[in-house]
């Protein structure tokens, strides 16, 4: 038999609808702007509604419809076909969904490549899409960036992941290192490394410039405590009755110019950033000018051995990776913070903080403030819950992610020889957090010894 169809303009209102394979329409806020803003562009299929005179009953499109409502369109494109059986409902719900492919990143990017090649602003596009801005921006800029474009082409990537090889497109061992980290799913924590390594080579070399520019001899190395011919001016003090008042450096300029040095050192940074470098003046032959200096005993003699060479580089190598892991690990809090509804086990973290540890400090708060985006104010928290009540969950996870992460050494975590470190990571690993291979580590090995002591 064959079908007459046709297609008619019909107001929302009028689509009754039958069972549905999709039980969640999934009527997101984009799409629900995308039909406000375009209206429903592929016609819904619908048949006369036997039972309603002058509705139609939807066959596909439940989604399409739903939104059309909620968006107040006055009418949709609606093919009318013939009634369909309840079998032929169902595996055609399910052709239309089950093989539907999205478009890949690649695709989406150099789509909005064009339509800026066409002139269309960035704020155009995202009102037509129904797509945030700064997506626009970040799909544009990996599409003009032929490093980023080949790597989304190439691999299984979102564009977000894609930006990161735009970021480093001047440097070909950092793409060579990142495409190895796409490999192994662990490509923000390579990328935060890479970024610290910079950020610390620039330090240090502006602090060596500046050093040089002094004008005085630049020491090789920060003078141990007990060092017999130069010491850190900080541990050179006015007299040997007074061991609280250091040689301040405008008086060593004053009076000890010929006996100044300098060196550089690293300085104390916010948890989880990377290393900072500064000037720092040195002392010798403090004692002519009636200076004293403590005396820790001789230094230690004789050469590191080779193996105490090997586990200096790796402390050095794995505190690097460990400064990383908390950066993006914080990052990672401060987004999975930000979603509306939280896990139905939200609760096990606090439970198990609050159950274990002294609570709480100013500290917690700042780094709890900091986390879900507050001012750096005393009360933020108090007013961020009395303001949104439903977001108490948010704040006491917050709380505890804050509780935890000051239990952790900033350089040296990953030697952390606490029980509670390994099942903090383990429940954020179990909310979606990519553990980098450090924290894995520490995770795996105590269950391991849970297992040799059980």
């Amino acid at each position: 038999m064959t079908e007459t169809a046709y297609l008619a303009h019909i107001e929302p209102g009028k689509l009754t609808t039958d069972k549905n394979v999709r039980k969640d329409l999934d009527l997101t806020k984009e799409f629900l702007a995308s039909v406000k803003n375009n209206g429903v562009l592929e016609p819904i299929v619908a048949y006369p509604d036997a039972l309603n005179d002058g509705c139609f009953r939807i066959h596909l499109g439940h989604r399409r419809a739903a939104a059309a409502v909620e968006a107040g369109l006055a009418t949709v494109p609606v093919y009318v076909i013939s009634e369909r059986d309840a079998s032929e409902r169902i595996s055609e719900q399910l052709v239309e969904n089950v093989h539907r492919a999205a478009l890949k990143p690649a695709e989406t990017a150099e789509a909005y490549k064009e339509l800026a090649l066409f002139g269309l602003p960035a704020t155009t596009i995202a009102k037509k899409t129904s797509t945030k801005l700064a997506a626009i921006g970040d799909a544009i800029k990996v599409a003009n960036n032929p490093t980023a474009a080949k790597v989304l082409q190439e691999r299984q990537l979102t564009i977000d992941e894609a930006l990161v090889f735009a970021e480093f497109d001047d440097d070909e061992q950092a793409i060579a290192r990142l495409e190895s980290a796409a490999d192994t799913g662990r490509l923000a924590f390579t990328a935060q490394v890479i970024r610290n390594e910079r950020a610390e080579a620039e330090s240090l070399a502006a602090a060596r410039a500046e050093a040089e520019a002094t004008g005085f001899e630049v020491l090789d190395a920060v003078p141990s405590y007990d060092d017999p011919k130069y010491r850190a001016i900080g541990r050179v003090f006015v007299s040997a009755d007074d061991l609280s008042t250091p040689v301040a450096v405008e008086t060593a300029l004053d009076e000890a110019r010929e006996d100044l040095r300098v060196f550089v050192r690293a300085v104390p940074t916010p948890y989880g950033e990377p290393t900072k470098y500064k000037v720092a003046y040195a002392l010798t032959n403090w004692a002519d000018h009636g200076w004293y200096a403590t005396d820790y005993g001789k230094p230690a003699t004789g050469p590191l051995t080779d193996e105490q060479k090997a586990e200096r580089r790796a402390f050095r190598e794995n505190a690097k990776l460990w400064t990383a892991a908390t950066h993006v690990r914080l990052d990672w809090v401060k987004d999975f913070l930000q979603r509306r509804t939280l896990p139905t086990d939200i609760t096990n973290l606090p439970a198990l903080l609050f159950a274990s540890r002294d609570l709480i400090d100013y500290r917690t708060r700042k780094i709890a403030r900091d986390l879900l985006g507050l001012a750096d104010d005393y009360d933020a928290l108090k007013t961020f819950i009395t303001g949104s009540p439903a977001h108490a969950p948010h704040v006491i996870t917050a709380l505890a992610v804050a509780g935890f992460e000051l239990n952790l050494d900033p350089k040296k975590g990953w030697a952390t020889d606490d029980a509670l470190t390994p099942l903090y990571l383990q429940q954020l690993s179990r909310w979606g957090y990519p553990l980098s291979e450090l924290e894995e580590n520490l995770v795996k090995s105590a269950a391991s010894s849970e297992g040799d002591a059980a």
